[in-house]
C-alpha cells in the first residue's frame, strides 16, 4: 500500500469513497465540499493499491484560540476505508503518514471528531472538548422565566445575520477556550453551508445590541439547535422561549450546549437536566512545539522534569526539563530524574486545559514523583472552559 497526498486527478475516487461512507452525491454539503473546498482549501492523504484509492483522510485547515493564542492546526475528517480493504489495519500507516506531513508543516496539534473513539485512542487521541446535551419535550421550555427586555430578530436569509453572530461569537471567545477562529469569509462559508441545509437564524437584541444567537433546524418533529451562544441569561431564556413557540412544528428539543451550561436549573422536570458528553478529540503531534506555544503567567517561577511517553509517535518520547521565568517557558533535554510522568494523551488534555493537573493526577493519568512540583504544574496548565462547534 502506497500512502500519499491526492491530486486533482484522484479527487473523483475520494468523492466516490465519501459517497459510500458519508453524505451521498447530490446532498448539498457533498456538492459544496467537493466542488468548492477539497484540494482548494484542504489536503487529502490516501492509501493506494496501485492506482485504486483504498482509504483516505482529509486534513482541513483550522485555527483555534488556545489559551489566548491563535494556533493553526488541522481538523482530521473523512477518515474512510473502502469496504473491500477493511480489516487490513490501514488506519495506522495512514495516520503515520499524516503525522509526518503535519510535523514537517510545523503543526503542534490535530483535531478529530470520532464516530468511534476506540479507533483513535490507541493512536494518542484524547477528548479535549465536552458538551452538555439536552433532549426534552419542547413544552418544557415554557416553564423558563419570562423575559421582557430582549427583542428577537429572525433572518429569512441567515447570511444577513453574519455581523451580529460574529460580534457575539467574538465576545464569547473572551471567556471560552479553544474556539475556532472565524474570519468573515469563514462565517460566510459556514452560513452558506447551513443555508443549503435549511438552517435558520434568530438573534436576541438588548438595547439595540446583539446579545445572543441561535442557528437551528426543524425536522422530523425535532427542533434542533445547531449552535447557540449568548452573552447573558436573559438572551438564553429569550431564545429558548423562541424555540418553545414552535409547538405546531416540533415536539422535541435538542441542544449541544457548552459543557458547563446551567439552563437545566430552570427546567421543571428533573429528568431533563441533560448530560455531559464527549465531543471532540485532539492529539499533540509535536511536544516541544506545543510547549513553545504555551503562554506563561508573568509571575510564575519554577521548573520541573517531565517524562512524556508516546507509543505511536516515538519522536515525542523524551525527558524534558521545563522552566518558567519572566513569562517565558524554556525546555531542554535532560538526564535528571523524572519528577512528573504522563503520556501524550494526558499532555494534550493539559495543554488544552480540559482538566486540571490535579484532576488528571487523581484519575491516574499523571504520576507525580516529586509532590513539590504539583503547584508549579497546576499554575502552568490552568484549567479552561473549552468550547468548539465545528463539523468538517
Amino acid at each position: 500500500m502506497d500512502f500519499r497526498l491526492l491530486n486533482a486527478q484522484m479527487l473523483p475516487q475520494a468523492a466516490d469513497l465519501w459517497d459510500y461512507c458519508f453524505e451521498k452525491k447530490g446532498d448539498p454539503f457533498f456538492e459544496w465540499y467537493f466542488k468548492e473546498y477539497c484540494l482548494k482549501q484542504n489536503s487529502i492523504i490516501g492509501g493506494f493499491d496501485g492506482d485504486k484509492l483504498a482509504c483516505m483522510l482529509h486534513l482541513n485547515p483550522y485555527a483555534i484560540t488556545l489559551r489566548g493564542k491563535q494556533v493553526r492546526l488541522p481538523y482530521i475528517v473523512g477518515v474512510a476505508t473502502a469496504p473491500e480493504y477493511r480489516g487490513q489495519h490501514l488506519t495506522r500507516p495512514m495516520l503515520e503518514t499524516a503525522f509526518t506531513v503535519l510535523r514537517a508543516q510545523g503543526a503542534a496539534f490535530a483535531l478529530l471528531m470520532p464516530i468511534n473513539p476506540a479507533i483513535y485512542t490507541p493512536y494518542g487521541f484524547s477528548y479535549c472538548y465536552y458538551r452538555h446535551f439536552y433532549k426534552l419535550p419542547l413544552t418544557e421550555l415554557k416553564s423558563l422565566p419570562p423575559v421582557q427586555n430582549v427583542k428577537l430578530v429572525r433572518y429569512a436569509d441567515i447570511t444577513e445575520g453574519l455581523d451580529a453572530a460574529d460580534k457575539i461569537y467574538t465576545a464569547c471567545g473572551q471567556s471560552l477556550n479553544g474556539m475556532a477562529v472565524r474570519s468573515k469569509a469563514k462565517w460566510q462559508e459556514l452560513l452558506n453551508g447551513y443555508k443549503a441545509e435549511k438552517v435558520m437564524l434568530a438573534v436576541a437584541m438588548q438595547n439595540d445590541e446583539p446579545v445572543g444567537y441561535m442557528l437551528y433546524a426543524i425536522s422530523g418533529g425535532t427542533f434542533k439547535v445547531q449552535e447557540m451562544l449568548t452573552l447573558n441569561c436573559e438572551a438564553q431564556h429569550a431564545l429558548l422561549h423562541y424555540a418553545a413557540g414552535h409547538l405546531s412544528d416540533a415536539q422535541t428539543f435538542e441542544w449541544l450546549a457548552e459543557a458547563d451550561n446551567l439552563a437545566h436549573l430552570d427546567f421543571a422536570g428533573a429528568d431533563y437536566c441533560g448530560s455531559v458528553k464527549p465531543f471532540m478529540m485532539a492529539r499533540c503531534i509535536n511536544i516541544r512545539k506545543a510547549l513553545e506555544l504555551l503562554p506563561v503567567p508573568q509571575a510564575l517561577e519554577g521548573e520541573a522534569t517531565l517524562l512524556i511517553t508516546d507509543k505511536f509517535l516515538p519522536l515525542n518520547n523524551g525527558l524534558l526539563k521545563i522552566k518558567a521565568s519572566g513569562g517565558i517557558l524554556t525546555h531542554a533535554s535532560t538526564v535528571d530524574d523524572e519528577e512528573i510522568v504522563m503520556d501524550a494523551a494526558a499532555f494534550t488534555q493539559l495543554c488544552f486545559g480540559t482538566f486540571s493537573f490535579d484532576e488528571l493526577m487523581r484519575a491516574g493519568k499523571i504520576k507525580v514523583l516529586n509532590p513539590h512540583k504539583s503547584g508549579f504544574m497546576q499554575a502552568l496548565f490552568a484549567k479552561c472552559r473549552n468550547y468548539i462547534n465545528e463539523y468538517y
